[in-house]
């Protein structure tokens, strides 16, 4: 009987699951990959299409929104990069990515003070363990200041 009480539980916890959560492991995450690829290599424009089919099918994934906000400034959207950033942190509002991406939104359309008011929440974030995302926008910020000199 125990044995039968045990697998109903494990059958009712992985029906509760969230679908990407079954999904096999770095499925999502290749084709998350591909796309940065992609919006890196200066193909922003034929990314966005693929992150919006992307973020339908996973409309809670932060990571999606996040790709979204850096395809959309890449391409020069930077109002619709703004409000996927806002989307992506509104999932996961420590998505250290979207943050020092979020900063460089606002050094790309002058708005200093906002992507200093970034780097202090990652900060903050960041604080016990550091983070790279910390370190990038921290040095955006002072190549901005330098350039601004």
């Amino acid at each position: 009987m125990r044995g039968f009480l045990s697998a109903v539980v494990l059958c009712l916890f992985a029906w509760s699951m969230p679908v990407q959560a079954m999904a096999p492991a770095g499925s999502s995450n290749v084709e998350l990959a591909e796309v940065r690829e992609m919006i890196k290599a200066g193909q922003a424009a034929e990314a966005i299409p693929k992150l919006w089919k992307y973020v339908e099918a996973n409309p809670e994934d932060a990571d999606g929104y996040n790709l979204l906000g850096f395809g959309y400034r890449k391409n020069g959207q930077f109002d619709l990069s703004k409000k996927a950033y806002d989307r992506a942190l509104g999932l996961d509002p420590e998505h250290k990515e979207a943050h020092e991406y979020l900063g460089e939104l606002y050094l790309q359309i002058g708005q200093l003070e906002k992507a200093g008011a970034v780097l202090v929440e990652l900060g903050l974030i960041c604080s016990l363990e550091g983070c790279e995302e910390y370190e990038e926008l921290k040095e955006a910020i002072a190549d901005y200041k330098e350039g601004k000199k």
